[in-house]
């Protein structure tokens, strides 16, 4: 009798062991599957944060485009008036209507500078000078 129940104590032993041991696996694959589910959540987080910048900057960059549009379309509907097309034609091409005179101003005449003055070379420097010119010719 005492035998059969020192057996029961080992196979007990053996059970409970074995029950940690499935225990335990098993709480390691669910850490690893929720650290990587937390992880892959952090990733498409962190991608979902570039695309509602780039989203933002694409819609910036859509209303400078727009409100320029808004500026060339109404540079050309003044473009297709005869007074803007006569204003250009006199500031490009100075043409005139008869009777009139054209009258260009030039900008003032630009006075000559003074050269600047060259220090004088030291004694060393007047050496490497003369140097450098016999290697140039030789």
């Amino acid at each position: 009798m005492l035998m059969i129940a020192k057996y029961r104590l080992k196979k007990n032993k053996i059970d409970s062991s074995r029950g940690r041991l499935v225990s335990v696996v098993f709480a390691v694959v669910l850490l690893l599957a929720g650290g990587l589910l937390f992880f892959s959540n952090w990733q498409m987080n962190q991608r979902r944060q570039q695309l509602a910048s780039k989203v933002q900057d694409l819609g910036k960059e859509m209303a400078l485009l727009e409100n320029k549009n808004e500026e060339l379309k109404s540079g050309l509907n003044s473009a297709s008036q005869e007074g803007y097309l006569e204003k250009e034609a006199r500031e490009k091409f100075q043409l005139k209507k008869p009777g009139e005179k054209v009258v260009t101003v030039l900008p003032p005449e630009e006075t000559p500078e003074a050269k600047p003055v060259k220090p004088a070379k030291n004694f060393f420097e007047q050496i490497l000078e003369k140097l450098m010119a016999g290697l140039a010719q030789w």
